[in-house]
């Protein structure tokens, strides 16, 4: 099986630390009002590669909080 998964904003300072020095994170332009978070991602990931998963191929998983929708 070969999926994508294409996150949208995750809220963590660990990816670039010097980004949100004395910055606070925005969340207005996302529909569901906040960051993601880096577990929420990591469960989208753990279920495509589970058997709950199993029949799924081909896609990308937008997991934005609806930033892009189709």
């Amino acid at each position: 099986r070969v999926n994508v998964v294409s996150p949208g904003s995750i809220d963590t300072s660990r990816a670039n630390p010097e980004w949100y020095q004395g910055r606070t994170p925005n969340a207005a332009g996302i529909p569901l009002g906040r960051q993601g978070t880096s577990e929420e991602i990591a469960a989208t990931c753990l279920f495509l590669v589970s058997d709950d998963g199993g029949f799924i191929t081909g896609q990308t998983i937008h997991a934005n909080g609806g930033v892009a929708f189709y």
